[in-house]
């Protein structure tokens, strides 16, 4: 080989799993601060797109989307449960 001739390799690009890590990462802060439905909300949106454009990254944005949808899931069930709760007893008009 002489030195006028050279030699190039090109690495392929790593793969970005940003979008998976958000959603599992999400998915992880809803357990915590899930007090309105907001954050489960966008980790789902946020997995399912990481789904569809990482394959990567699947196993970390389909775990943000099941964490999400359980903690969604609980907290609707707590909601109903306590109006369920409340409603009989008129707690809501404010007769105390």
């Amino acid at each position: 080989m002489t030195s006028a001739e050279t030699t190039t390799t090109s690495t392929p690009a790593a793969a970005t799993r940003t979008l998976s890590i958000l959603s599992f990462v999400l998915g992880l802060a809803s357990i915590v601060a899930s007090h309105g439905g907001l954050i489960p909300i966008a980790a789902i949106i946020v997995g399912i797109f990481a789904y569809r454009t990482e394959p990567t990254g699947r196993a970390l944005s389909v775990w943000g989307i099941v964490i999400s949808a359980l903690v969604l899931v609980g907290w609707l069930v707590v909601a109903v449960l306590g109006l369920a709760f409340l409603l009989p007893f008129g707690l809501l008009h404010g007769d105390f």
